[in-house]
């Protein structure tokens, strides 16, 4: 990929982390990819921060702070941050 190719990170209702890629050329879009990256818990929110760190928000089970690489194993557990939920009041 380049610096004019489209990515987006997404999680599905599993925990697969994919990157759909869109790749781009001065006349538009040329091809979409769509790559596995591995395993986190089943996200309900995914926030880029930097560097390749992701925070992985879940209300299904514990968060996850988690690190990209671009070479396999793809994905690093940084940290896990414990679900309380569901709270009742």
């Amino acid at each position: 990929l380049d610096s004019s190719d489209i990515r987006y990170l997404l999680g599905d209702d599993t925990g697969r982390l994919l990157v759909l890629a869109l790749l781009r050329n001065s006349g538009g879009i040329t091809s979409l990819t769509l790559d596995y990256l591995g395993s986190v818990t089943t996200p309900t929110g995914l926030t880029y921060l930097d560097d390749g760190l992701v925070f992985v928000g879940s209300q299904f089970g514990d968060s996850q702070l988690i690190q990209i690489h671009p070479s396999d194993p793809f994905v690093e557990i940084r940290e896990e941050f414990l679900n309380l939920g569901p709270i009742v009041d």
